[in-house]
């Protein structure tokens, strides 16, 4: 019997009997769905949904830009935030913590511990096309190390030779072994190209601070400006020749506002999509169509001491009253909203020499009580306020406590003050603005007390806050402490890259930072994050500076595509 052809197929419904047709409409129907049914269960079970290129986030932060330039970024928080998604430094932090090469593919430590070499990946190219060598790296360092262009980082590099090898090799050779100097090497590299015919005297002038060229996920597309001048947008597009994977976000926009307040005005409006180092007002905010993200920092908030300023405070038992008599819990709950960690010393949990066991100033009001009376401050009642009052003679106890004049500062000063008062101490606050607390109240150390959040970084190296050399006006030694153990321990962790060396010298240093009290030492204060819940694949839990909430810019999307993982 022959096989009917393609043309007589068509004619078989004039021999068929209806119910023939009926059953093959049927079995067609059947063939159908059954195509539909697999075609379906391939996309929904075997077709997951994955991030897909396009889409837009905004970000609200308080201030404007200014210098958005690695080596000038660091004295202003929202250069640095920009400056972390349009450039790249040599090494980069992970989503654990874990320093890793990024403009680098590794780098290499002499036996002296002396020497780090580094080389280049190769085809990495700036925003404007061009490509980045070994020269690239060497004029930055440079820069930073020239005293007229007054780079924040100065002192960091300072005696750090920068030398190139070749165009894709480089090494810099330390005067002496300095363990967390790696860490130093996440600063964003300039383009020696654009950069190399700008002197010291136009460098803070340039455009180029404002509009940037980097080799980030991200590069400058435009800025907007109020009649005033003042910078209230600032746009950056995705650089699709990312030398990693590209971003999948389009569009990264930064809007700038006065404070705080404006800021939450705007997210509670939907004018804006994230808002980081939100203080103590998430009471406020309707968390339904948002993600908070409560990121670990490692920073601390302290009473530092100037013994030099305030006679009173000379005195050791003094300096455990006052600590003993400070309700940290209260602070935690009433201030920060139970979004921190008490704290009791300098060295912070989960980083190298952390200690447990070293002496702790819980509340003990008894304690505190006993101390200044062992100190000759007998409780009297002042003749001036009819209150209690200690007096050493003829003098009463009085403290000025200074602080930057922001709420969550402002809060726990005032809960301070109160429990100082518990004491007889008579306690006068004095908030200062942000703009001008460096310059007039950190460098020329014009305080008695002050009350100050510090960043300690993910090294964790204590030597800038605490050792004696940096007591100066331009040093960070809040306390102006001098201690010559304390100062060979803190010389000797540096220099050593044995972990269970450095471990003991950090315990040493802590236990005489927490006999002798220099600074009580409050809380850590985590980070809120909040974003709009459209935005996909954030994934950080722990950083070691705000703007590296940014570090795994290149995951995050919002819009979605289905594919085979």
């Amino acid at each position: 019997m022959a096989i009917p052809k393609l043309q007589q197929i068509k004619y078989i419904s004039h021999f068929l009997k209806p119910k023939e047709k009926f059953i093959i409409k049927i079995l067609w129907s059947i063939i159908l769905f059954s195509f539909i049914f697999l075609a379906l269960r391939f996309y929904f079970v075997h077709l997951q949904l994955l991030p897909a290129k396009g889409g837009e986030y905004t970000e609200g932060l308080v201030g404007s830009p200014k210098f958005v330039n690695p080596v000038l970024a660091s004295a202003n928080e929202v250069d640095l935030d920009i400056s972390q998604l349009i450039f790249s430094g040599l090494l980069r932090y992970d989503e654990n913590q874990k320093l890793i090469p990024d403009l680098a593919t590794d780098y290499q430590l002499s036996a002296d511990q002396k020497t780090y070499t580094f080389s280049l990946k190769k085809n990495i190219k700036w925003h404007d096309g061009e490509s980045l060598n070994a020269d690239d790296i060497v004029f930055t360092i440079e820069t930073i190390q020239n005293p007229e262009y007054k780079s924040p980082l100065y002192s960091s590099f300072k005696g750090v030779k920068c030398e190139k090898i070749d165009e894709n090799q480089v090494k810099f050779i330390l005067n002496e072994p300095y363990s967390p100097f790696p860490s130093l090497l996440t600063v964003g590299i300039l383009p020696k190209h654009i950069w190399q015919e700008i002197g010291p005297s136009q460098f803070h002038l340039a455009e180029y601070n404002l509009k940037p060229i980097g080799t980030g996920p991200y590069q400058f597309k435009s800025l907007i400006k109020d009649k005033k001048g003042t910078i209230k947008n600032y746009v950056l597009k995705r650089n699709d020749n990312f030398y990693r994977t590209p971003a999948f976000l389009d569009k990264f926009t930064f809007k700038f506002y006065n404070d705080y307040n404006e800021v939450l005005d705007a997210f509670r409006n939907k004018l804006i999509n994230g808002v980081g180092v939100v203080e103590g007002i998430l009471e406020e905010i309707n968390l339904k169509n948002f993600n908070r993200h409560l990121l670990v920092l490692p920073q601390y908030t302290a009473i530092f001491f100037n013994q030099s300023n305030n006679p009173f405070l000379k005195e050791k038992k003094v300096r455990q009253a006052l600590s003993y008599a400070i309700d940290r819990e209260k602070i935690i709950k009433e201030v920060l909203g139970d979004d921190g960690a008490i704290i009791n010393g300098p060295i912070l949990e989960g980083n190298i020499g952390y200690d447990s066991n070293i002496k702790k100033y819980q509340l003990d009001l008894n304690k505190a009580n006993q101390l200044l009376d062992e100190a000759g401050w007998k409780l009297e009642t002042s003749t001036t306020t009819q209150s209690s009052i200690r007096k050493n003679g003829k003098d009463e106890f009085k403290i000025v406590l200074t602080t930057l004049d922001k709420e969550e500062n402002r809060k726990t000063a005032e809960a301070i003050k109160k429990d100082w008062e518990k004491l007889g101490i008579f306690t006068d606050l004095q908030f200062i603005p942000s703009q001008v607390v460096i310059k007039d109240v950190i460098k020329p150390k014009n305080y008695q007390a002050l009350l100050y959040g510090v960043m300690v970084g993910p090294e964790a190296d204590p030597y800038l806050l605490w050792h004696s050399s940096q007591a100066s006006e331009s040093g960070l030694n809040l306390s102006n402490f001098s201690n010559k153990t304390v100062d060979q321990d803190l010389e000797d962790a540096r220099k050593t890259s044995d972990t269970k060396i450095k471990e003991q010298k950090y315990q040493d240093f802590q236990n005489i930072i927490s006999e002798e009290v220099p600074a009580i030492f409050l809380y850590s204060p985590f980070y809120n994050y909040l974003m709009d819940n459209k935005i996909k694949g954030f994934n950080l839990k722990n950083i070691s500076l705000p703007p590296e909430r940014f570090n795994t810019i290149e995951g995050w999307y919002i819009k979605t595509r289905r594919g085979l993982k």
